[in-house]
């Protein structure tokens, strides 16, 4: 057919055909899915072949799933009255054209007129404010000799009255035992 991508082909003729079909696109495929032509169905590429193919004859109308901020969301397949809701709260009428007001970072949730949610999408921060690499570590502040000496005598009094308070708790748990009496043998 004249327009038409060839997909796929087999001993030099096309077997999988993709071309415009009124205000759309079709794919035609030159073979039986069944196994007794053909073994495609059982090829590792089938699902992805079918994936890619339904990609492009039926693509999706949903917002993207993630923007940056200050990108437009596109106006595609809207119907029915929508209202976006942004991060902070604040509901904005969809109208046939883009969203522009995407500066503020986060969640937009697109609502139906019932206010259910009807899909969702992310505007991330721009890449300036959510640079993650290592910088380097601030020159430590001088400690003086006194500040050190008091850090230390800080800790010491925790320390030692851990010990003793085990201590006491085993010298406890030993007295009880040699207080015990013992229990005379059961007799037959």
């Amino acid at each position: 057919a004249p327009g038409a991508d060839g997909w796929l082909a087999a001993g030099g003729a096309p077997v999988l055909v993709v071309g415009a079909a009124g205000e759309g696109r079709a794919g035609r495929l030159g073979l039986d899915l069944g196994l007794r032509d053909s073994d495609l169905p059982l090829q590792p590429g089938f699902v992805p072949l079918l994936d890619a193919l339904l990609g492009v004859l039926a693509p999706r109308a949903t917002p993207p799933a993630a923007l940056r901020a200050g990108d437009a969301l596109p106006a595609t397949g809207r119907e029915g009255a929508l209202r976006i809701e942004r991060p902070d709260g604040t509901r904005f009428a969809l109208a046939d054209a883009p969203f522009e007001d995407t500066a503020l970072a986060g969640v937009y949730r697109v609502l139906a007129s019932d206010g259910s949610v009807r899909s969702a999408f992310v505007v991330a921060a721009p890449g300036a404010e959510s640079d993650l690499s290592p910088t380097p570590l601030p020159e430590a502040l001088p400690r003086r000799d006194e500040d050190a000496a008091a850090s230390r005598r800080r800790r010491q009094p925790l320390r030692g009255l851990a010990f003793l308070l085990a201590g006491l708790l085993l010298l406890s748990e030993g007295l009880l035992r040699l207080r015990r009496p013992a229990r005379p043998a059961a007799s037959a």
